[in-house]
C-alpha cells in the first residue's frame, strides 16, 4: 500500500569512484596496513556500521555540500562485496606504488 522511495540511491559507478578516492587517500597518508587491518577486522560489523551511517547521514550532511557521499560510504560498508573491492583496491595501489619505487 505505502511504498517508500529513497531520494538518492548509490549507483555502482558512484560506489566505485568513492572506493577509488578512499583507496588513494589511504595511500597518500601512508595508512595502508592499518586501513586494511581495520577493514578486515570490521567485516562482521560492517552491516551495522553502514546502517548507523545511513541513520546519521542527514546530520552529517550539514557539514558538507555533498550529502550523497555519506550514503555512498554507507552502501560500501553495508555491501560486503563492495567492502572487499575497497580492500583489494588498496592492496593493488600499494603494489603499484612499490613497483614504481623500484624503478
Amino acid at each position: 500500500m505505502f511504498e517508500w522511495e529513497p531520494v538518492y540511491e548509490t549507483t555502482p559507478e558512484a560506489a566505485e569512484q568513492l572506493s577509488e578516492r578512499l583507496a588513494k587517500a589511504v595511500l597518500r597518508f601512508g595508512m595502508e596496513v592499518p586501513a586494511v587491518f581495520f577493514l578486515e577486522l570490521s567485516k562482521p560489523l560492517s552491516f551495522t556500521a553502514g546502517s548507523f551511517v545511513h541513520a546519521i547521514t542527514p546530520f552529517l550532511g550539514v557539514y558538507t555540500d555533498n550529502e550523497n557521499i555519506f550514503t555512498d560510504f554507507a552502501t560500501i560498508l553495508t555491501e560486503r562485496n563492495l567492502l572487499e573491492k575497497l580492500i583489494c583496491r588498496i592492496e593493488e595501489l600499494v603494489k603499484e606504488s612499490d613497483a614504481e619505487r623500484l624503478f
